[in-house]
């Protein structure tokens, strides 16, 4: 389980005991949306600071302090809002509705 945060950090959390096991660091802004990839392998991030982040969740579970993501910039006006999944790809939805980029998470 995953929750984004005002405090611009990202918490991964366990399921059985709804403990926090890891806050990642990278986003210079609100975090607003977190998503898993379909088979949990990935995480992506995303906030008004406009960037993306892509964190691979075998880095993140085993040292989540040495764990760096992929970054992703280009949607510093209206920053991301949601993601839609479809298999690896991930669609970024600004505030406003539109379609920024269509990512491969692979």
């Amino acid at each position: 389980m995953v929750s984004a945060s005002f405090d611009y950090t990202v918490v991964v959390w366990t399921t059985n005991s709804i403990a926090a096991k890891s806050t990642l660091y990278g986003h210079e802004a609100a975090v607003n949306v977190a998503a898993f990839s379909p088979d949990g392998s990935q995480l992506a991030t995303a906030g008004d600071d406009g960037l993306i982040l892509l964190w691979d969740m075998a880095e993140v579970l085993a040292d989540p302090d040495s764990a760096e993501p992929h970054i992703l910039s280009g949607h510093k006006r209206q920053g991301c809002r949601s993601f839609l999944r479809d298999r690896w790809q991930y669609a970024c939805i600004g505030k406003l509705g539109r379609v920024y980029r269509r990512l491969a998470a692979r």
